[in-house]
């Protein structure tokens, strides 16, 4: 099987900007939540001003999104080993090839994928329990590469989506 015509060159990923896109995503995803638990709390700490364990949850609930940057940190340590090498993706119908000069690359296929975000460093394929590969732009030769990228992305996710749900047949 032959990868599609999109061009992408290596590239490599810090654990920094991983764990900055894997933070952006998170508070993306789960906005709702960012904005309700500090309301909760405030409401709480103020509602409940003499009651020593409400205060403790209520405090818990304003700082939770504080703790959104490590807890990201926690999950992109596993990957940013994986992708602080340089790295190749090849992309195919079905899925991406990431390729290391190590011989230890992975297959990510677009079944798996739940979605795929944009933001100003690259693309983030949002996989089940958090976790993402990053096709940062860098690694694509063209824009037209990196359209065709998104497009096919966004196709196939979609169509894996429909077969899983029943919504193709």
């Amino acid at each position: 099987m032959a990868p599609l015509p999109i061009r992408t060159r290596p590239f490599t990923i810090g654990l920094i900007d991983y764990v900055r896109v894997a933070t952006l995503q998170y508070y993306r995803t789960w906005w709702f939540a960012m904005a309700a638990y500090p309301v909760f709390g405030l409401v709480a700490w103020f509602a409940f001003p003499d009651q020593a364990g409400i205060r403790w949850v209520a405090a818990a609930c304003v700082l939770w999104p504080a703790t959104v940057p490590l807890r990201a940190l926690l999950f992109a340590l596993r990957a940013a080993k994986r992708f602080g090498v340089p790295t190749t993706p090849c992309v195919y119908e079905d899925f991406v090839a990431f390729e290391t000069g190590e011989g230890k690359g992975f297959k990510l296929r677009f079944a798996s994928v739940l979605r795929v975000e944009k933001d100003r460093f690259g693309f983030a394929l949002l996989m089940p329990r958090f976790t993402y590969a990053i096709v940062p732009f860098a690694a694509f030769e063209t824009l037209e590469d990196r359209d065709r990228f998104e497009k096919h992305a966004r196709d196939q996710v979609a169509k894996a989506l429909d077969r899983r749900f029943g919504r193709g047949r």
